[in-house]
């Protein structure tokens, strides 16, 4: 299955034109890969848990806190770490899980 996060979140893509430049990322959610469309990708990170750090109020603006694990600083950038665990219902997990059968 593939989800639209700007649909999840009720946001409009950032993306001005041509709907081909949005990009798919794949995770893995309870032992489930998952295809999320995203408006881009700039890079790949791999955050260790240990640099993750509280949500400052400020960051949480646009996209309610509940869907945001933490923060974490790479170099000189604040990198938002979503909560994947916490972007879908239950009810939206069970028709992923039917979905990927």
């Amino acid at each position: 299955p593939i989800v639209d996060l700007c649909r999840r979140f009720q946001v409009a893509a950032t993306m001005t034109g041509d709907e081909s430049q949005r990009r798919i990322i794949v995770v893995s959610m309870e032992g489930r890969n998952i295809g999320i469309l995203v408006d881009g990708v700039s890079e790949i990170l791999r955050i260790p848990d240990e640099s993750i750090e509280p949500t400052p109020p400020i960051v949480a603006s646009g996209v309610s806190s509940d869907f945001i694990r933490g923060v974490a600083k790479v170099e000189n950038r604040l990198i938002v770490v979503l909560a994947l665990d916490r972007i879908f219902t239950f009810e939206e997990k069970s028709a992923l899980e039917k979905s990927a059968t």
